[in-house]
């Protein structure tokens, strides 16, 4: 539980930040012409947007599992300094028994299958990000909506809501925010991280975000401006 207290905010401070990451990274490149500039480099447009998503979903997460680590350190010592000041115990316990390697493990093999869970998303961002002339964020909103109400509207399902809910969890990554109430099993091993790599969902969507890449790289390459 300690852990995973020091851990929430971290997870939630970068699931903001990547939202907004992925939608300015190829609008803003747009709005202030830079992309003549990056077109004009030997790279093609499908590693330009490869390169954006895999800062986003792989490298950022690096900085949010150190941060989380060092606040789990801090946490840690703070409470072995308690323990030697009122004289409680052998205040090396606390730290044998923290799992703080096996815990930033964990965040480290969830966050890279978390990357691979969360592609249609984060695929999607990016696509709605090298479209929309503006409002990247409200069309990224509103665009859902129209599958969602056409779905229940025509067949009484709602296959499209529960996929993209279901994607935006924390499928890989440890129970820290406290949530039970989940269309995905909440990992809490390794073993049940490592399981995510075989539901058939997760490469369902790794196809559908490698779609939306594509498309991303294909609208880049014809469109300069805004």
């Amino acid at each position: 539980f300690f852990r995973s207290m020091l851990s929430a905010p971290f997870y939630l401070i970068y699931m903001i930040a990547a939202l907004f990451m992925l939608l300015g990274a190829l609008y803003d490149e747009r709005k202030d012409r830079s992309v003549l500039f990056w077109k004009a480099l030997p790279v093609t447009d499908l590693q330009t947007v490869l390169a954006k998503l895999v800062t986003a979903a792989w490298v950022a997460p690096l900085v949010v599992v150190a941060c989380s680590v060092v606040a789990q350190i801090i946490g840690l010592l703070g409470i072995t300094g308690l323990i030697w000041v009122r004289d409680l115990g052998d205040a090396w316990l606390i730290w044998w028994h923290s799992g703080l390697l096996l815990g930033a493990f964990q965040l480290l093999l969830g966050y890279a299958i978390q990357g691979l869970w969360m592609l249609p998303i984060t695929g999607y961002l990016l696509l709605i990000s090298v479209s929309v002339p503006r409002m990247a964020l409200l069309w990224a909103l509103a665009l859902p909506i129209i599958p969602i109400m056409l779905e229940g509207a025509l067949f009484r399902t709602s296959v499209v809501s529960t996929g993209i809910a279901k994607h935006l969890e924390p499928a890989a990554l440890p129970n820290f925010l406290g949530l039970d109430a989940r269309i995905t099993p909440v990992p809490s091993t390794v073993t049940d991280q490592l399981a995510v790599l075989i539901n058939p969902d997760l490469w369902i969507g790794v196809v559908i975000g490698a779609a939306f890449l594509y498309a991303a790289a294909h609208v880049r390459g014809i469109s300069n401006e805004l």
